[in-house]
């Protein structure tokens, strides 16, 4: 059990691991709960959801790294599960809940895996990447696979490159009042998508990058586009919670066949999953991958039931 006041929420930066985490401790009491972003996330992410959490859990939530106010270096599962380990120590939480959101769902379940005492996983649509094997597209002509994923690799290197580029002020403004203006209207309080976008950018030389950097996401990429996560479930013991998703982005909705045909071959995969698992749930929600940030109280309510139905 961590405890820490409920309603004193801090800011620090973990130096005793491999590079500079930075922190927010949410507070609360009771077991400890660590909250992971997804890709091109950062902690801020979580204010909402992290407020529904306090009554019952103490609440921590890192930058991870390449992101945020976090240190950047080598992009590897183990890299970044000793980051998470470094934070866990130093703030003593003992046996914390891992919930994670995309990317950082997908660390959980590592987390999982390498922790087999972890006293329950929570994934929030984190499995695996929308490149994939041509097999898990069932359904869909092998040709119209082969153009749909070579166009879809074409759209995730072009945003790659364009985040090696310093952003102009006008660049920054334009993007502010898109990003922040359509997480506000998910319901995200001004102030929280404010801070979220300002976290996502860093000035070095005067000039300003987005966070993570080119050379993060291209270590990130290989790790969701080569690896399937769904073979790391299998071999998490802890209680897992997997929410998945079964609504589309807006900006999928350019390679829908592919969309669909990739859900198809997840829904295969997953009651597959679930019947060979025990420990793993599945639960389908009527939302976006933007799950937290639509739908934070059921999202949240999920979590509180399922940790209590497994402690």
């Amino acid at each position: 059990m961590s405890t820490s006041p409920v309603n004193a929420v801090r800011d620090l930066v973990v130096d005793t691991g491999p590079v500079p985490i930075a922190v927010r401790d949410f507070g609360g009491a009771g077991r400890s709960l660590l909250l992971l972003h997804g890709a091109g996330g950062n902690l801020a992410v979580w204010t909402s959801f992290a407020r529904l959490l306090t009554p019952d859990f103490r609440v921590v939530a890192p930058d991870l790294r390449g992101h945020g106010r976090s240190g950047s270096g080598p992009w590897t599962w183990a890299d970044v599960l000793a980051d998470l380990e470094a934070v866990v120590e130093h703030l003593g939480l003992a046996d914390p809940v891992v919930v994670g959101h995309s990317l950082g769902g997908c660390l959980a379940a590592w987390w999982g895996r390498t922790h087999p005492d972890c006293p329950a996983v929570v994934d929030l649509d984190g499995h695996r990447g929308a490149e994939t094997s041509p097999d898990n597209y069932p359904g869909l002509d092998p040709g119209q696979v082969t153009r749909d994923l070579a166009a879809l690799s074409q759209v995730f290197t072009d945003q790659a490159a364009a985040m090696a580029e310093p952003l102009a002020p006008k660049q920054v403004a334009a993007m502010r009042e898109r990003l922040v203006g359509a997480m506000t209207a998910t319901g995200l309080p001004p102030e929280q998508a404010n801070e979220l976008f300002d976290r996502g950018l860093v000035v070095r030389e005067g000039r300003t990058f987005l966070r993570p950097e080119a050379e993060t996401v291209q270590e990130i990429r290989p790790l969701l586009r080569d690896g399937d996560l769904l073979d790391t479930l299998h071999e998490v013991r802890s209680p897992t919670l997997l929410c998945v998703a079964t609504k589309d982005l807006p900006a999928a909705q350019a390679f829908g066949d592919l969309m669909a045909a990739y859900r198809r071959g997840l829904d295969r995969d997953l009651d597959l999953l679930e019947a060979a698992h025990p420990a793993v749930t599945v639960r389908r929600l009527d939302t976006s991958h933007a799950m937290p940030l639509e739908q934070p109280a059921l999202v949240a309510g999920l979590v509180r039931d399922f940790v209590a139905a497994h402690l």
